[in-house]
């Protein structure tokens, strides 16, 4: 069930130069959300602009819903003006989250700007008792990696690479999952967000893993709606030997990988 909320912000703070981390009270939506759904956000004032924006679920703590967004258009700029005790409109939970597997490991994969919903479902496994959860991020460089002291704070198993080296492995986010998978050979779940080439070569390299039983993705497309209207954000999926479109707003944002037409 989603709802629509005048919620209140908590705070709204400069996390790098690239984006904000706001908190928001929001009880209907946070008793409702799962890792992986999304909200859609009104960023400015008197319905300008027109469109709310999509924006992940960092974490959620009993009424209060935490984000990360980055300022890059006019809305989100307008969004990074607010000030604690301002409302806004929010619209979620939209879309069908993470569904987590009965496996022996976990692997949450987070590429640039893809780490905040790591955070939600790392949370929600730990909760559910589950062990053997590994958090690989991954980014351009060590300015760009979101959530690190987030997941510190949990019992998790944490891998960072940066392509430029200045933090973590040199390389690629999927060059740390294949050293996870490596020396895990357990049933495992991989669960993803971030860019679609990540996530394209995330599934080619974890479908090399005959212990790999679910590789989910969260796909990025343009939602304009969120409530699967306007049907800009469809994707082309496979389905009983056919292939199909879907739309990530409603039917996603989390599709089996080896369901995506890459």
């Amino acid at each position: 069930m989603k709802f629509v909320e005048k919620s209140l912000i908590i705070s709204n703070s400069l996390v790098n130069e690239f984006c904000y981390r706001m908190v928001i009270s929001s009880p209907k939506i946070a008793k409702a959300a799962n890792p992986g759904q999304f909200l859609e956000i009104g960023c400015g004032d008197y319905n300008y602009p027109l469109l709310k924006r999509p924006i992940s679920i960092l974490n959620i703590e009993e009424d209060l819903i935490e984000i990360i967004y980055y300022v890059i258009g006019k809305g989100t700029n307008m969004l990074s003006k607010k000030e604690p005790g301002d409302l806004i409109e929010i619209v979620g939970p939209l879309g069908n989250g993470y569904s987590v597997k009965d496996c022996e490991n976990h692997i949450l994969v987070g590429g640039g700007y893809g780490a905040p919903p790591m955070v939600f479902l790392a949370n929600k496994l730990l909760r559910m008792n589950i062990n053997n959860i590994f958090v690989c991020l991954g980014s351009k460089t060590k300015d760009m990696i979101l959530c690190k002291e987030d997941f510190l704070d949990l019992d998790v198993s944490l891998c960072l690479a940066t392509e430029d080296g200045s933090v973590g492995k040199k390389g690629f986010v999927t060059d740390i999952v294949k050293t996870v998978l490596d020396n895990n050979k357990g049933k495992t779940a991989v669960y993803s967000c971030g860019p679609t080439p990540m996530m394209e070569n995330l599934y080619k390299v974890c479908r090399e893993y005959e212990n790999v039983l679910s590789i989910q993705c969260a796909m990025e497309s343009v939602m304009a709606c969120g409530i699967g209207v306007c049907n800009g954000c469809v994707i082309k999926v496979k389905e009983n030997d056919r292939v199909i479109y879907k739309r990530v707003c409603t039917e996603g944002p989390v599709f089996e990988g080896a369901k995506v037409v890459w």
